[in-house]
């Protein structure tokens, strides 16, 4: 009998609330590799954010000016996209020896850096607590070209905006 009454409290709090719709959407802008006219590396989602579900994130990776021999790819994932670690958001990486193409900025915190590839799998809890919760995410690539020099960059992408829901 207790399971069945906070089985009618919930559900009667359930529809009394409203339901958040999973969503995920971008802003900033990707960056492309050095001399060349940038294709900006984006984020996408390839599933949306749904409380139960596994949730899959993925990109469209820039051009690169010659064949890198490798590139590491990394998600990151974070809860806030106004300061990391007492650095104002965004943060733009353009300049710093070896740090990024042109216009690459940092626009997340850093609680989370998975090494990954395309279509990472995220599996979300079935938790009704975390509807409507939000978190940042964006893709670095660090890729490595050798020729006479070896060159080592970071490009990244725009930022996605993912709320988890129903």
């Amino acid at each position: 009998m207790k399971l069945l009454s906070m089985f009618v409290t919930f559900a009667a709090t359930a529809l009394s609330a409203p339901a958040q719709q999973a969503s995920f959407t971008t802003f900033g802008q990707g960056c492309g590799d050095i001399g060349e006219p940038p294709v900006p590396a984006q984020i996408q989602a390839l599933s949306l954010p749904v409380l139960g579900t596994v949730y899959s994130v993925g990109f469209v990776a820039p051009w690169f000016r010659t064949r890198p021999a490798f590139v590491n790819k990394f998600l990151v994932t974070g809860l806030s996209r106004t300061s990391w670690g007492g650095v104002s958001l965004p943060f733009y990486m353009t300049g710093w020896s070896g740090m990024g193409g042109w216009n690459c900025a940092i626009y997340c915190s850093h609680e989370v850096t998975l090494r990954g590839d395309w279509g990472y799998p995220i599996p979300i809890p079935n938790d009704p607590t975390l509807a409507g919760q939000v978190f940042y995410q964006q893709w670095y690539f660090h890729y490595v070209v050798f020729g006479q020099t070896i060159d080592t960059w970071w490009i990244t992408s725009d930022c996605g905006v993912v709320t988890l829901g129903f």
